[in-house]
C-alpha cells in the first residue's frame, strides 16, 4: 500500500481544484507543502496576519467564481 503524508493530500487538492494562489502564514508544519506548490504551479503569498489570509482566500474565490 502507497502511504501519502498530508503535505502530498494538501497539495494534491489543491492541484485539482485548480488553485493559482495560496495566501497564508507559513510555519514549520507547512515546509513541505511550500516546497511542493512551485512544482505544481501554485504561488504562494505570505501573510503576516492570519485572519487577513483568510478574507484574501475567501475574497478571491468569490471574485473568481472559483
Amino acid at each position: 500500500m502507497i502511504q501519502m503524508i498530508s503535505n502530498d493530500a494538501f497539495g494534491d487538492r489543491r492541484v485539482a481544484n485548480n488553485v493559482r494562489y495560496v495566501p497564508g502564514t507559513s510555519g514549520p508544519a507547512d515546509v513541505g507543502a511550500l516546497h511542493r506548490f512551485p512544482a505544481a504551479g501554485i504561488r504562494f503569498m505570505p501573510i503576516t496576519h492570519g485572519p487577513g489570509a483568510v478574507y484574501m482566500a475567501a475574497g478571491s474565490s468569490l471574485a473568481s467564481s472559483r
